[in-house]
């Protein structure tokens, strides 16, 4: 099962949240809140830095749904991951992307990582399944979120791709 840490601790309602943040309008006024509570990003360039600062901290795992993920911000996700796999010999790292936006750089990096740490490095390429009877309906994950170490999450904001800022 793909994120069973915090899926499980989600479902028996035992999850702390650390920082939740949801990417608002430029403009808008957020407030800078103690620990344990809401805060809110005001655009996509400020979400991706608050992940990379999350991911560059991670100790003991790492849980990502960038919906799409690609470019050159996406290799520098994946390399702040792999210093922290490095660094961190328990860290676990799971990644759920939709595939249209991975480069073939993202690939060889991703790649890199698997072989690199088969047991600890874990990533999924979802696909889009579109049905036309009755109706025309799409399915696909357009889920953005980001775990990490089941303390502090980040959901909502934008795609982990050049497009995204």
């Amino acid at each position: 099962m793909f994120f069973p840490s915090f899926f499980s601790k989600f479902a028996q309602g035992l999850f702390i949240i650390g920082i939740c943040c949801f990417t608002i309008p430029a403009g808008h006024a957020t407030d800078t809140c103690s620990k344990n509570d809401v805060l809110l990003t005001n655009n996509a360039k400020e979400s991706i830095a608050w992940k990379k600062q999350l991911i560059g901290q991670a100790q003991q795992s790492i849980e990502l749904s960038g919906c799409y993920c690609g470019g050159e911000i996406f290799d520098e996700f994946l390399q702040l991951i792999e210093q922290r796999l490095t660094a961190c010999f328990e860290l676990q790292v799971r990644i759920l992307s939709v595939s249209d936006l991975v480069t073939p750089s993202n690939r060889r990096r991703i790649q890199t990582l698997k072989t690199t740490f088969p047991e600890r490095f874990h990533y999924i390429e979802t696909t889009r399944h579109i049905d036309f009877f009755p109706k025309i309906k799409i399915y696909e994950n357009h889920a953005k979120i980001l775990v990490v170490d089941e303390k502090y999450f980040m959901v909502g904001g934008s795609n982990i791709t050049d497009e995204a800022i």
